[in-house]
C-alpha cells in the first residue's frame, strides 16, 4: 500500500502541476515579438485567463526599460529605468498606458479582466513618486459589480520612490476576483504614466501533460506491489 500511495501521489502531482500560476513578465508575448509599442489586449487569455485594456477602450502597450521616456522619469531624470537590483527581477519590458509620457494631463487607468474567477493576484507598480498615487481595486464582476478589496499606494509610502518597483497583492478566501482596475493620479504637472510588471493572475491555463507511458508504468508498479504485500502477510 505504501508503494502504491507514493506512485499515486506522483501521478496526481503531475496532473496538478498545470494549476500553478505563472507570472506575466512581458518578456515573452504569445504570438508577438516584444518591442516598444506592441499593443497588449488578449494575448494572455489562453495562458493566464486575463485580458488587458485601458478605461477609454484602447489597449496598453509594451515599453522597454532604459528605452525612451514613455512611462516615467527614471533615476537621474533619465528615461524609463529602475535600480540595478530591481532590473534583475523585472527584465527588459513592462506594460504602460499609451506609450507616450503624457505630462500629467490625463490619469492612466488599466483594467485587467478575468475569463474565470481567481482568488489571488499580485504584481508591481513602477516609480510612484512626486505626488503620485495608485488605487488598485478588485471587483466581483467583469463590468460594474462590487468592490471586493482595494489597495491605495501613495508616494512616500514604504517601497515607493523614483525608479522603485512597488509590489502589491490580493489574497482572497474564495475565487471571486473577476476584474482589477489600476487608477493612477498625480498632483501637479510632470512626467507621469503607468508602469506595470510581473503580474501573477493566480491562474494558469497551460496544461502540462504527463509522459505518454507514465500511467501504465504506475499501474504496473502498483500491481507488483500488491503480491509482495500479500506474501509478507
Amino acid at each position: 500500500m505504501y508503494l502504491r500511495n507514493i506512485f499515486t501521489g506522483l501521478a496526481l502531482s503531475g496532473l496538478c502541476f498545470a494549476a500553478n500560476a505563472a507570472t506575466i513578465d512581458f518578456e515573452t508575448v504569445p504570438g508577438e515579438t516584444p518591442v516598444d509599442g506592441v499593443a497588449i489586449s488578449n494575448q494572455f487569455a489562453a495562458t493566464a485567463g486575463v485580458t488587458f485594456a485601458l478605461a477609454d477602450g484602447s489597449a496598453p502597450v509594451l515599453a522597454s526599460y532604459d528605452g525612451a521616456r514613455t512611462a516615467f522619469q527614471g533615476p537621474g531624470n533619465g528615461n524609463d529605468n529602475l535600480s540595478a537590483s530591481e532590473m534583475e527581477d523585472l527584465g527588459s519590458f513592462f506594460l504602460t498606458d499609451d506609450g507616450i509620457t503624457n505630462g500629467g494631463l490625463s490619469d492612466p487607468v488599466l483594467i485587467v479582466t478575468y475569463l474565470t474567477a481567481s482568488q489571488f493576484a499580485s504584481g508591481s507598480i513602477l516609480d510612484i513618486d512626486s505626488g503620485e498615487t495608485f488605487s488598485i481595486t478588485a471587483y466581483d464582476s467583469e463590468v460594474g459589480g462590487i468592490a471586493l478589496d482595494s489597495i491605495h499606494i501613495a508616494a512616500g509610502d514604504p517601497d515607493t520612490g523614483n525608479g522603485v518597483a512597488t509590489n502589491w497583492i490580493f489574497e482572497r478566501a474564495t475565487a471571486d476576483i473577476r476584474r482589477i482596475e489600476f487608477a493612477g493620479s498625480r498632483q501637479g504637472l510632470g512626467f507621469f504614466g503607468l508602469g506595470f510588471d510581473n503580474f501573477d493572475s493566480g491562474i494558469n491555463l497551460t496544461a502540462v501533460p504527463l509522459p505518454e507511458g507514465l500511467p501504465l508504468l504506475l499501474l504496473g508498479i502498483s500491481a507488483c506491489a500488491t503480491p509482495a504485500r500479500r506474501r509478507k502477510k
